[in-house]
């Protein structure tokens, strides 16, 4: 094989620097060379994984010295204790931009969960996720601080929704924190599968959407109900709930099915 030969396989074979950062980094003002540190570990990180990384791989990786890692970051369990951090920020920050999605419906807003599931730009971010809740589990110091955020962090915005829909508190938080679990069982589903259509049926069983005149009706009518049996108008009330079963039916989502024997209880409940 002739020399140059040689250095194209050897070319070929090196591993790709983290892209964020490029083959040669450029330190800059201290908290502007600490981000864009942090921005190229996680973009590796979300490619390769952590594994058994040490901060000298990374750090040729991304185009530095290891020394300037430990400057800016100490050790490796500290810059992965800043990955987790980010980690976290980043699910809080589209958690916060549910609440602002005041236009949309409360079903809507649990479907954009699906929407970001099946999105294949976040593919290898759910992969990082799912490793370092791994380490979580395990008690590694970098992680253990997820625990405290992995569940509770999303019952209040989750929960939101659902109150909205017109549980109460309690039944909202329970229903959140199933929505949650739901959401993480998908989450390892796509990952361990790729069959986005299979799991996509499968959502849709759990939320939608309604089929006119045989979901979304029911629930609407013993709305209505509810209303009018708030001011004592039985006989209104009773009209309205004529003919809607006391159970959902097969057919309905789960999502309907649970409104529509919320609200018909509660509309019972005014009579009781």
């Amino acid at each position: 094989m002739k020399g140059g030969d040689k250095r194209s396989t050897s070319a070929q074979r090196r591993p790709r620097r983290a892209q964020a950062q490029g083959a040669g980094f450029m330190p800059g003002p201290r908290a502007e060379t600490k981000q864009r540190l942090l921005a190229g570990t996680m973009h590796y990180l979300r490619e390769h994984g952590v594994g058994d990384v040490t901060l000298r791989q990374l750090a040729e990786q991304l185009g530095t010295s290891h020394r300037l890692l430990i400057y800016h970051f100490g050790t490796k369990e500290d810059l992965l204790m800043a990955v987790v951090a980010e980690i976290e920020r980043e699910q809080q920050d589209w958690l916060l931009s549910l609440r602002e999605e005041q236009d949309r419906s409360p079903l809507e807003l649990l479907d954009l969960g699906w929407e970001r599931l099946r999105d294949p730009q976040q593919e290898s971010a759910f992969r990082l996720f799912v490793e370092i809740y791994g380490h979580a589990l395990q008690g590694r110091a970098h992680a253990t601080g997820l625990l405290d955020t992995l569940v509770v962090a999303w019952l209040e915005p989750i929960g939101d929704i659902f109150r909205r829909m017109g549980l109460r508190p309690a039944e909202a938080r329970i229903h959140a924190r199933l929505f949650v679990a739901m959401m993480r069982g998908v989450m390892l589903d796509l990952l361990t599968t790729g069959d986005v259509e299979e799991v996509d049926a499968r959502w849709t069983r759990i939320v939608g959407p309604p089929v006119a005149g045989t979901l979304d009706e029911p629930y609407l009518r013993t709305i209505r109900a509810m209303v009018v049996a708030y001011t004592g108008d039985r006989t209104t009330a009773e009209a309205l709930l004529d003919g809607i079963p006391d159970a959902p039916g097969d057919d309905q989502p789960i999502a309907y099915a649970l409104m529509t024997r919320f609200a018909w209880a509660e509309a019972r409940s005014q009579w009781d």
